[in-house]
């Protein structure tokens, strides 16, 4: 499979389309506090990959390990994607050693009705 790297910036992190596991993924990678509106963004960004790419099932990375905090709305818009768009997706990991980010991550798992590992390091996905 041909490289697919591609970043998209955005104030305080960014959205980075690429491989892992011969699969394509998107990397968000989540700087400072995550507002509502800046997890808006990134689903727009989301849906739009999707839709270029609606055949393949993808891996999604929240890249979490510069990530300070997150409003608790952030984590909704986050949940509802992740349910309007279950079909497409092939797995969900979030990166991150901070016990608070990795029990947000547990409630989206427990809201989305998917299945959501964290780990330390994106080496740590590219491994399993």
């Amino acid at each position: 499979m041909e490289s697919i790297t591609q970043n998209i910036g955005f104030m305080n992190g960014s959205l980075e389309l690429t491989e892992i596991q011969n699969r394509v993924a998107i990397v968000f990678h989540f700087e400072g506090l995550l507002t509502q509106q800046k997890a808006q963004e990134y689903v727009k960004q989301w849906h739009k990959i999707f839709l270029s790419h609606n055949k393949e099932k993808i891996i999604i990375v929240f890249n979490a390990s510069q990530m300070s905090d997150y409003q608790p709305m952030a984590r909704v818009v986050f949940q509802t994607a992740i349910k309007e768009l279950k079909t497409q997706i092939d797995s969900i990991w979030v990166i991150s050693n901070s016990k608070v980010i990795k029990a947000g991550a547990a409630l989206m798992s427990i809201f989305s009705s998917f299945q959501i590992a964290t780990v330390g390091s994106l080496d740590d996905i590219k491994m399993k």
